[in-house]
């Protein structure tokens, strides 16, 4: 797994949110300078995040692999959308 790409993508997901990355990190419950790790490409996306971040609701598959589900018809941007504003 590119850790470069995941760190992209995932930077993009904060963005669509509307957090920032320090938010973001007391979503997740860790530190802002994981959440920097990350965003970065040095760390890769624990389980622990993954967990925490699919319980928010948010399309960790896609975070991972840039794959999206088509098969949700939009309804996680919109849960997403619901839950972080």
């Amino acid at each position: 797994m590119d850790e470069y790409l995941v760190g992209r993508r995932f930077k993009e997901l904060i963005g669509k949110s509307g957090k920032s990355q320090k938010e973001m990190a007391e979503l997740l419950n860790t530190s802002t300078v994981l959440i920097s790790n990350i965003v970065s490409g040095k760390r890769g996306l624990g389980p622990d995040i993954q967990r925490r971040l699919r319980e928010l609701g948010f399309d960790v598959d896609w975070v991972l692999t840039g794959r999206r589900d088509i098969n949700d018809g939009g309804k996680k941007g919109e849960l997403i959308a619901r839950y972080i504003v």
